[in-house]
């Protein structure tokens, strides 16, 4: 039985899981934390982006240059720090692998004191209508579906 559970063991080590890893019950996603914010990668129409995650956003919000401006009516809208900016909704595919995230969303043209942050994510659109779990200590966050 010892045999067994090392060469398991072995085998996992060898070949660890995928860095998203999906499972029937959950989605595993890795972060990084600064500050207090918690960043992941997501894409935007297939563009590879940092995203910060916000609890308090009730849209995700993307940097204007990630979408087509074509069409857009632009209004004031207040950005989730209580700031108002010129934007527009706009349809956009954000992704993390191949699961959507968001498919509408708020683009306007992100301040510089964002940095590389190109996306700010709803944590209503990231749970997908299920739930999100924190994990600080292995700085990923575990979203689990509705039950």
């Amino acid at each position: 039985m010892r045999c067994t559970a090392a060469f398991l063991l072995s085998l996992f080590m060898l070949f660890p899981v995928p860095v998203n890893a999906k499972s029937e019950h959950s989605t595993v996603i890795p972060f990084t934390e600064k500050d207090g914010l918690v960043y992941i990668r997501v894409k935007v129409n297939d563009v590879l982006v940092i995203a910060m995650v916000d609890s308090g956003a009730s849209v995700t919000n993307v940097d204007a240059d990630l979408v087509s401006a074509k069409g857009c009516a632009y209004r004031n809208v207040f950005t989730s720090s209580g700031d108002k900016v010129i934007g527009c909704e706009r349809k956009a595919e954000v992704k993390i692998d191949e699961m959507l995230l968001a498919s509408k969303v708020t683009a306007y043209h992100f301040p510089a004191s964002l940095g590389s942050v190109k996306a700010i994510l709803s944590a209503r659109d990231l749970a997908q209508g299920g739930r999100i779990t924190f994990d600080y200590e292995n700085q990923v966050l575990v979203v689990s579906p509705k039950n």
